[in-house]
């Protein structure tokens, strides 16, 4: 699949906010986080280890499917389910507010290599003088990004991977006080994501067999 003409200014506009995801929360997404995430002056009607639970048990449940149909993820039990808007420029976000969020993005490029990706990561983040833990990894078979920063009581992680001309860009974050058992359960979360071949062009060939989800779930 290529990206041409508008098409392609508007994957390179939705990439640039891959590139900088990251940085507009360590800039100043306290504001937005305040909004999205109010601190609730009562405790949730869950524990954190009910909550943990919670998630871990609901990671055999039901997919979330992307309207695009880019990917699919079994979601956080129990947390809300925000899907892309004019406040959130996310295809979707699973939030337990307060608590923790994960956010995916899933863009299409017009390359198919990560390199490309790392340097567009980079030089966006060199532009802005913020860097990020900045490392190579995998997510599942895929060859992938993995950036982390530490902001005021939370911390912040993400994956970003290229499969098939789509760019995808999963950032989670956690409470400081509880960042292990939030992530454990996050990570066991991932392991139920699934990146989804694009469509074919409508005068393809019907394929006979079904098609399976072809990133295997994160490792």
């Amino acid at each position: 699949m290529r990206v041409t003409g508008l098409a392609s200014w508007s994957a390179l506009k939705r990439l640039g906010i891959i590139g900088v995801a990251l940085l507009l929360l360590i800039a100043g997404a306290a504001i937005v986080d305040y909004y999205r995430f109010p601190r609730a002056k009562t405790p949730p009607p869950l524990s954190v280890a009910e909550d943990i639970q919670q998630v871990l048990i609901g990671t055999v449940g039901k997919p979330y499917v992307d309207p695009n149909g880019r990917f699919s993820i079994v979601p956080p039990a129990g947390w809300e389910i925000s899907p892309h808007s004019a406040e959130n420029f996310y295809d979707v976000s699973f939030i337990n507010p307060g608590r923790a969020s994960l956010n995916i993005l899933a863009s299409p490029v017009p390359y198919n290599d990560l390199r490309k990706l790392y340097e567009e990561i980079h030089d966006r983040e060199r532009s802005f003088s913020v860097y990020t833990k900045l490392e190579t990894t995998r997510f599942g078979d895929q060859p992938a990004i993995q950036r982390t920063a530490q902001l005021p009581g939370k911390k912040l992680k993400s994956y970003d991977f290229v499969q098939d001309h789509v760019a995808y860009h999963i950032l989670y974050e956690v409470p400081d006080d509880f960042e292990k058992d939030y992530t454990f359960a996050i990570e066991e979360v991932l392991k139920t994501f699934h990146a989804t071949p694009p469509a074919p062009p409508a005068d393809a060939p019907a394929e006979t067999d079904a098609v399976e989800p072809s990133t295997p779930p994160h490792a």
